[in-house]
């Protein structure tokens, strides 16, 4: 099991290198899409969702973002958003992609407003679009990258926490840990919305 008192994302690589997943650090032993099942089924199993997790994740110095980069992943803290009485719900804590920074704050896809199937679908049209061949440290997103479902606006000031860098080392775990916070409505309603909205595309 996944002990909270040091990082979880530290924790997961390591179990994934030893168990033959990856190769080395970056680096998959299989294909994309048999490394997704390694991770999903191994973060059912060993992860649990609440606030020690996300707090854990949010508080990794290690993982401590310097800037924004476009077509990299982040998440942070975003308890009160600019438009927070007229939204019906929203994500307390973004997983985004950026796609967009100007002075005020930066734009992006949050994976959160995905259910997982959809989310899965999302991350592998995207991984084709990667900078490199292998999940390093060096490689992200290539812009432009298309805007749509689950797109956000997120402003610097209401940041209430670190942003946290999630390289493409750790891409495959935060697909699947459960730190999504959504405020005014439960996750799986949210997720149905989106399907719903996809429906409609």
């Amino acid at each position: 099991m996944i002990e909270y008192n040091r990082s979880v994302l530290d924790q997961i690589e390591t179990t994934m290198i030893y168990s033959g997943v990856l190769r080395k650090r970056g680096v998959p032993m299989n294909s994309t899409r048999e490394t997704m099942k390694a991770y999903r089924e191994h973060i059912a199993r060993n992860v649990k969702k609440g606030d020690l997790l996300r707090k854990n994740v949010l508080t990794d110095v290690k993982r401590k973002a310097d800037r924004i980069r476009l077509g990299e992943m982040y998440c942070f803290a975003y308890p009160v958003p600019k438009h927070k009485s007229t939204l019906p719900y929203f994500d307390q804590l973004p997983l985004m992609i950026c796609t967009k920074i100007d002075r005020n704050g930066f734009e992006g896809i949050n994976l959160h407003y995905f259910p997982m199937k959809l989310r899965e679908d999302l991350f592998l049209s995207l991984m084709d679009q990667r900078t490199t061949s292998s999940f390093g440290e060096q490689s992200r997103i290539k812009p432009p990258i298309g805007v749509g479902l689950g797109y956000r606006s997120y402003l610097r000031r209401k940041v209430f926490s670190s942003i946290i860098h999630i390289k493409a080392t750790d891409w495959f775990s935060a697909l699947y840990l459960p730190i999504e916070n959504f405020y005014g409505r439960e996750a799986n309603k949210v997720w149905r919305d989106t399907i719903a909205a996809e429906i409609k595309l």
